[in-house]
């Protein structure tokens, strides 16, 4: 029998690229030759790292395997030490708007003329140039949207008075390839008409994946409370493949799970809904449509469309008002799996990032609000809805079974009474004949007869049927139909029925939160900016994050009053090997990777408080804590106290002597810090790039952006507008 290690090397190192992490450690550590490949061959070393670091290779980037697998020990290294290679302060020049963003390697600012969008190529090595480029727009900006990795695309909402009907306001998105402000040669429609509207500026949430641009309009503090509206569009047609209605104040962001599912953060239910973008358009939710056929009475209209799935938040007490509900996940997922805008080497696995959900309560007797960050990873979202697809295609099935056993039931009954129908005939001749035999109905003779499968219902399961979670019951009719009673008049009275839940499946807190996230009071925190994650990481900055989870015995007095900035990772294995590192420090073992343990096991009582102190880098002193213990918040804004244990690593950097962290707001991409710094209004007069290890080249490793941008000719990048549109984009 032939052996594996019989085949060429080249052979058993392309199926060992095939393995997952666990798979390919076990490989290399039970075998020498194994181990000797994995030294050798360094397309296996960067799978592994690739695997270990949480990211995804990129095949559009121009590196080889060695500089792709130096770059990215180099950025792991960076962020596991806080070690800068530079810094660059950027000023801004122009008045800037509450409009910003910040992906793809661009940060994005919008200016008080409502206008004019600003943005910011980030470098990425030291020598980089940092300039501002703005893009000129005829009509008034609402908001933006960004595809830079998937797409090179930027849409812009835009609202105008409508030409002939006065107080109405026409609001559209302009589809632009963003390296050319051009329109995009893809999009069949350049300019997409989402509605009219007596309301002239939503506040909106917007995000783009694949074919599907998702896009969220909202009025909250608007005196006439005007319906929220949930559209998705396809970009490339200008297909509207859906209009959702909704109550005001209760849909305002969305991040998408995967290209055809989306997470709408619901304020008023206080759930998080996901939704299945179909594949042909679904009716409006706003003007129901009925079907009416000649001779028939008009058919109930369709009920409107809902999500499939409901999340619940923590119960918020009574006492509570939830006001905003805000949410973020960086990177998106992309249709293909691969960014061929972008030229960096790797790039953050969008099923593992983080998504990042800031919730702003209360008190309604008017007392101060409070404010909390929950963090929970977009694979844990995907495997409950993957759970809810499955448990109502069931339910479909078994619907279908017991139509067909009905079905059957009727066709059974139906040769039963021309069964009977022959035997009256039958038996009414024969007595005209002068026969007297008796006849008897078999209908009547007593004798039962079992369907099979007749018993099948009795193996649902519980709650199943009605969409809820086990436990939880309602009586459901179809809709547009209510329940009623007759009084001794015979006249109808109205029989009050719990309406059915606003989702497919709901699930409570209890059975899906507590294990898959962490939930911190953020009072403290600056959550006006929600672009602080990227992958598996965050960042956190305010007055006192000196003291959030981290031994405040070991902060030294000075220190206290130069605040820190902290980096939360949530990578699982990352979480483990600091673990490991704490047991070697604590017992002087050796601690190879075989002897990590599992978050959660022996380690968390012993090491869940334990912190790594230590004279950083980049000149600051930082502090490494290890939190694998759940965590209780007690606070009034909820009815009970709330558990949550999702493990993470936290990082604390304190800026050299002399030096302060003096920024407003920190924001985070997968390779760099972004700080804010503003002045006495709190408008932003200056950015500060704080980049962790070594940057993409600059010849053969830009973002697709910038190359891109570099092929416009210098003409068009001094300025060009597009009278159809009024676009100008401008390098200044």
């Amino acid at each position: 029998m032939a052996d594996l290690l019989d085949l060429p090397a080249e052979i058993i190192v392309r199926i060992l690229c095939y393995l997952d992490l666990a798979d390919l450690a076990s490989a290399i550590q039970v075998n020498s030759t194994l181990r000797t490949y994995f030294k050798t061959f360094q397309i296996l070393q960067y799978r592994f790292a690739l695997q270990a670091a949480g990211v995804e290779d990129n095949p559009h980037s121009d590196l080889v395997v060695a500089e792709r697998l130096e770059r990215l020990k180099s950025q792991e290294e960076g962020w596991a030490q806080f070690r800068f290679d530079f810094r660059k302060r950027i000023p801004v020049r122009h008045v800037p708007s509450g409009i910003y963003d910040m992906t793809g390697g661009i940060y994005l600012l919008g200016d008080a003329s409502k206008r004019t969008l600003h943005y910011c190529t980030l470098p990425s090595k030291a020598d980089d140039a940092a300039e501002w480029k703005r893009i000129n727009i005829d009509r008034r900006l609402v908001d933006m949207g960004l595809s830079i990795y998937e797409h090179d695309l930027i849409a812009i909402v835009t609202t105008t008075p409508h030409q002939t009907h006065l107080g109405l306001s026409v609001i559209e998105i302009l589809l632009l390839q963003f390296s050319t402000g051009k329109p995009h040669p893809l999009a069949r429609q350049p300019v997409l008409h989402v509605t009219e509207s007596r309301w002239p500026r939503p506040a909106i949430g917007i995000e783009i994946v694949g074919d599907h641009l998702a896009l969220v309009t909202n009025y909250f503090l608007h005196h006439d409370r005007p319906d929220d509206h949930f559209y998705i569009f396809e970009w490339k047609t200008g297909t509207l493949k859906m209009d959702v209605s909704a109550d005001n104040h209760t849909y305002s962001g969305i991040v998408f799970l995967s290209p055809s599912l989306v997470l709408l953060p619901n304020t008023r239910e206080k759930t998080l809904d996901v939704w299945s973008i179909p594949d042909a358009p679904l009716p409006s939710s706003a003007a129901p449509t009925t079907t009416t056929t000649p001779g028939q009475p008009p058919a109930l209209p369709a009920p409107p469309p809902r999500p499939f799935l409901a999340l619940s938040l923590p119960p918020i007490a009574h006492s509570q008002l939830l006001l905003t509900l805000s949410c973020r996940g960086e990177p998106n997922p992309t249709l293909s799996g691969t960014t061929p805008f972008s030229r960096h080497p790797f790039h953050p696995a969008p099923n593992d990032a983080l998504v990042i959900f800031n919730m702003r309560l209360q008190h309604l007797g008017f007392a101060r609000g409070s404010t909390f960050s929950m963090f929970v990873k977009r694979s844990a979202l995907l495997e409950w809805a993957g759970d809810a697809l499955a448990r109502i295609e069931r339910r479909r099935r078994r619907k279908e079974r017991r139509r067909e056993r009905e079905r059957e039931r009727e066709r059974e009954t139906e040769r039963e009474s021309r069964e009977r129908d022959r035997g009256v005939m039958q038996a009414v001749g024969e007595r005209e004949a002068g026969e007297t035999e008796r006849w008897e109905d078999p209908s009547v003779s007593g004798e039962e007869v079992e369907t099979e499968g007749e018993t099948e219902d009795e193996e649902d399961e519980e709650g199943d049927e009605d969409g809820t979670w086990p436990g939880h019951i309602r009586w459901d009719l179809p809709h547009g139909m209510m329940l009623v009673a007759l009084d001794a008049h015979g006249q109808p009275i109205p029989i009050p029925v719990r309406p059915p839940p606003h989702a497919e499946v709901c699930v409570p807190w209890e059975d899906w939160g507590p294990p898959v996230t962490r939930l911190f009071d953020a009072e403290d925190m600056p959550t006006r900016w929600i672009t602080t994650s990227a992958g598996e990481r965050c960042v956190v900055s305010s007055e006192d994050a000196a003291g959030m989870g981290l031994q405040e015995m070991d902060v030294e007095e000075e220190e206290t009053e130069r605040p820190p900035l902290k980096v939360l990772d949530f990578n699982y294995l990352r979480v483990r090997r600091a673990m490991a590192q704490l047991q070697r420090e604590m017992d002087e073992g050796d601690g190879g990777l075989e002897g990590i343990p599992e978050p959660g096991a022996r380690m968390k009582e012993m090491l869940a408080g334990d912190v790594i102190v230590d004279r950083g880098p980049s000149g600051g002193r930082t502090q490494r804590e290890v939190v694998t213990a759940p965590s209780v918040i007690q606070h009034e804004a909820f009815e009970e106290p709330v558990q949550t244990a999702l493990p993470y690593v936290s990082l604390a950097c304190w800026p050299p002597r002399g030096e302060r962290f003096d920024f407003a707001g920190v924001l985070m991409d997968e390779e760099r810090l972004l700080g804010l710094r503003t002045d006495e209004e709190d408008a932003i007069v200056e950015i500060e790039v704080m980049h962790m290890g070594s940057g993409v080249d600059n010849q053969s490793g830009r973002d697709g952006s910038q190359m891109q941008a570099d092929k416009v000719p210098e003409e068009e990048k001094a300025g060009e507008t597009h009278p159809w549109y009024g676009v100008e984009q401008t390098v200044y």
